[in-house]
């Protein structure tokens, strides 16, 4: 079976299920439809900009996607934070300014969302950056 044929429609439905009832208020929480559990912890696997790995600087870190749009960074005797959205299938992550972290400062397209990774790549500068979150259990 191909699931990945299945994909497309799948988040074109959901997209378009949060596009009509998501609502505006300041206190309404991001609609959740990523699979993205907003409690869940990420670690980066994968970073690479023009091919060029540099995924062992995020090495101990985890991310959590929280409510509020508040992305929480948190290493070894530091917690950082920035601001995540998604938008017209985009992920948005902004206001992180601790490096390394802040190479994550961009609009990711993602090419895999699901509950358990998140695979996305965007512009950085003249080059092209690819990231790759996996959930811990």
């Amino acid at each position: 079976m191909n699931l990945k044929r299945y994909i497309l429609p799948i988040l074109f439905v959901l997209l378009a299920s949060a596009t009509f009832t998501a609502c505006k208020h300041k206190e309404d929480t991001l609609p959740n439809i990523t699979g993205i559990d907003n409690t869940t912890k990420f670690k980066v696997i994968n970073y690479a900009e023009d091919g060029v790995n540099f995924t062992s600087q995020f090495e101990g870190a985890t991310f959590q996607f929280g409510i509020s749009e508040i992305l929480q960074i948190v290493t070894t005797g530091a917690i950082y934070q920035g601001k995540w959205r998604i938008e017209n299938g985009q992920i948005f992550i902004t206001n992180i300014t601790q490096a390394p972290f802040s190479k994550l400062n961009n609009t990711w397209t993602w090419s895999e969302n699901n509950a358990y990774n998140i695979v996305a790549t965007a512009p950085n500068g003249s080059s092209t950056a690819a990231i790759s979150f996996t959930r811990l259990q």
